[in-house]
């Protein structure tokens, strides 16, 4: 288990001083992770120091702001925000500071993913009618349409040698959306999944050999799909609960996740060599059922 002892932690968030219990283990990975949550009402955007078991709030507003991402280098954080009137997509410091306006269109952008170079913000745009993927320079600004398809891409997530993305698309079947690799420009190369349900909210490995996933198979389940083998391990089935958003820990050890948009879940990784026992290599980082909700945990680089 990652917890080998656990303290409890109450740490005042935000200025109205709610609090969050926080379980705490001598062995737990040293590193941040990224994530909203309701605690203060609205969703904002959260930083938890795992070792230390500090948490603070980034942003501070009246509307939604959520879906972190970080840069590669680790000092800012790309995020969805409501706060000019639509979903857009938003850049900040580490810290909540120098926030600015990276899309601006009356369609919906949401999804950040940045590339490993820094260079481009990829997203998903509701702009052309459909899902689509785009690009948006994180240095000046400039979008690119990256898919053009009628179809439903969504989740966009960079290999980590940035020479491709993973995408979800109903691209072969409509309304049921599979992995597939793309290109920078757009040029789907290859299909990863086939199953009658959906497949969603991929997440590379560090060393590219990996992508994690949710599906909607007889549940919806987290799967690990190795690209060398085309081997596919179920690795936790949700028996009536929903995952969401799984990111691996920049040194491959842990898998976050959220669980019905209400709990933060970390999975040892380790697992992954016998899937049928990851079930047994889960803990609840924080979080409850029908308390307040947290979701899109995010490793810091």
């Amino acid at each position: 288990m990652i917890f080998t002892r656990l303290l409890i932690f109450l740490i005042a968030v935000c200025a109205s001083c709610v609090t969050v219990a926080l379980l705490i283990g001598t062995s737990l990975p040293r590193y941040e992770l990224a994530f909203a949550s309701t605690i203060d009402g609205d969703f904002e955007i959260y930083r938890l120091d795992i070792g230390r078991g500090l948490i603070g709030a980034v942003t501070h507003n009246e509307v939604n702001d959520w879906l972190p991402a970080w840069s590669p280098d680790g000092k800012q954080i790309a995020f969805v925000s409501e706060r000019d009137g639509n979903r857009e997509i938003y850049t900040m410091d580490a810290g909540g500071q120098n926030v600015r306006r990276m899309t601006d269109d009356p369609a919906n952008d949401f999804d950040p993913a940045w590339s490993p170079d820094g260079t481009d913000i990829a997203f998903t745009t509701e702009r052309f009618g459909y899902t689509e993927i785009m690009l948006v320079n994180s240095k000046n600004g400039i979008t690119r349409r990256l898919t053009h398809n009628d179809t439903m891409d969504i989740h966009p997530a960079w290999s980590p040698d940035g020479k491709q993305l993973v995408v979800a698309s109903d691209y072969d079947e409509r309304w049921n959306q599979e992995l597939y690799l793309i290109t920078t420009e757009g040029d789907y190369t290859r299909r990863l999944t086939f199953n009658p349900g959906s497949d969603v909210m991929p997440a590379w490995s560090p060393d590219g050999r990996t992508i994690i996933y949710i599906s909607t198979r007889s549940t919806v389940a987290l799967v690990a799909l190795n690209l060398e083998t085309n081997k596919l391990s179920v690795l936790i089935n949700s028996l009536g609960d929903a995952f969401n958003y799984p990111n691996w820990s920049p040194d491959s050890r842990h898998i976050a996740f959220d669980r019905d948009y209400a709990r933060i879940n970390l999975l040892d990784s380790n697992c992954l060599s016998q899937p049928e026992t990851c079930s047994n290599h889960i803990d609840q980082l924080f979080g409850k059922p029908n308390a307040h909700l947290y979701t899109a945990p995010r490793w810091r680089p």
